[in-house]
């Protein structure tokens, strides 16, 4: 429930102070900042912020990159939903009780089928608390959008940003995982 009333806030703040005539190609190629804090709600029994919220919490910051940029709404018009294909978190400090901690969003990098987003966890000291990779998705009723149309639609170059090395070591592993159990159980025989 409370990460519904951050979403309300974050909805709402956009309608109010949201800026009307953002450069969409420009402002999905920055970094989006929010600026949050660790309630009780968030807590494991460790009494810090809950490994499986920081995913949940990185779903807001992407939800306000799209809003900030203005693509949200663009993709909505078309019937296009982002979807979350693959992650991997590393976490380095743990987030206290009541501490106040932003949650950094960057496009990273991007294939014909992906697109790669870095979000990272800054404590108030500057440091990174935690940081993750994620392999997004656009689709729309007639499957996934390709990405050379999503790139398109923002007005944003396609050699823009060059992929990091690091993302590049992550898909393959990503495409080498088996998938189905009984398909490395049959190879191995």
């Amino acid at each position: 429930m409370n990460l519904l009333f951050r979403l309300i806030r974050m909805l709402i703040t956009a309608w109010l102070f949201g800026k009307r005539d953002v450069d969409t190609a420009k402002a999905l190629l920055e970094p989006a900042r929010v600026t949050m804090r660790c309630w009780p709600t968030d807590m494991d029994l460790n009494f810090h912020m809950n490994n499986g919220r920081y995913l949940s919490i990185m779903d807001l910051g992407r939800v306000d990159m799209m809003l900030r940029a203005g693509f949200l709404t663009k993709a909505l018009k078309r019937g296009w939903m982002p979807v979350v294909a693959a992650s991997t978190m590393r976490y380095r400090r743990a987030i206290g009780p009541f501490e106040r901690f932003q949650i950094e969003t960057q496009i990273i990098g991007w294939d014909e089928k992906w697109v790669y987003i870095e979000q990272r966890f800054y404590g108030r000291d500057g440091r990174v608390k935690a940081l993750g990779l994620v392999q997004t998705a656009v689709t729309s009723k007639q499957g996934r959008v390709p990405t050379a149309e999503l790139m398109e639609a923002a007005g944003v170059d396609l050699n823009a940003v060059a992929s990091r090395a690091y993302v590049e070591d992550w898909t393959k592993m990503l495409a080498d995982w088996p998938v189905d159990p009984s398909v490395e159980v049959a190879e191995a025989a």
